[in-house]
């Protein structure tokens, strides 16, 4: 592990709204143990049961103005899967808006008739809550049935299920429920 500060100051009486400062870490090549939040997004789409995952964290650019820590897109390789991660932390009010970008693909482990189409959709998760009580949920900006009519999954699925609907976002959301369970 690499980081770089440039024009920090990290005030000694512990007020975070002064704090500034500009950061690059740089990880590279890691092995994910099954705690951690990153292998567990991927235990969610059923993409692997091991308890270790090789994988390389792209460097991750952040800036701290005024106590709250933003940073850049960057993405972690895991496997043939990449997450793209980006966001905001508020030290001052303790409050998290993350939003991870996950293949659809990592479902067409267990959904066979997605196949050959889920590669297509990205799927945007989005952490929200203050320290201690997260939630994880769906986008409620992304529009689902428009990227599977994009990828042109929407005919196969309902072709698949005999003329039932299917309505991914839902069965990703029950499923994200759960984990928060």
């Amino acid at each position: 592990v690499r980081m770089s500060i440039a024009g920090a100051l990290l005030p000694l009486d512990g007020d975070v709204s002064r704090m500034k400062a500009n950061i690059e870490i740089t990880i590279g090549n890691v092995e994910f143990n099954s705690g951690s939040v990153t292998l567990g997004l991927l235990t969610i789409l059923n993409a692997s049961n091991a308890k270790t995952i090789p994988g390389r964290i792209e460097p991750i650019v952040a800036k701290i103005r005024k106590g709250v820590v933003t940073y850049d897109r960057f993405e972690v390789i895991i496997g043939k899967y990449t997450l793209a991660y980006s966001g905001r932390i508020d030290l001052n009010t303790q409050t998290v808006d993350i939003r991870t970008e996950i293949p659809l693909d990592a479902l067409a482990v267990t959904i066979k008739e997605l196949q050959g189409y889920a590669d297509k959709i990205v799927v945007p998760l989005v952490t929200r809550g203050k320290f201690g009580n997260l939630k994880t949920r769906i986008d409620p900006d992304f529009d689902m049935a428009g990227a599977i009519a994009k990828a042109g999954l929407a005919g196969l699925i309902k072709e698949k299920l005999g003329g039932k609907d299917f309505q991914l976002g839902k069965l990703l959301g029950e499923v994200l429920d759960d984990r928060d369970k």
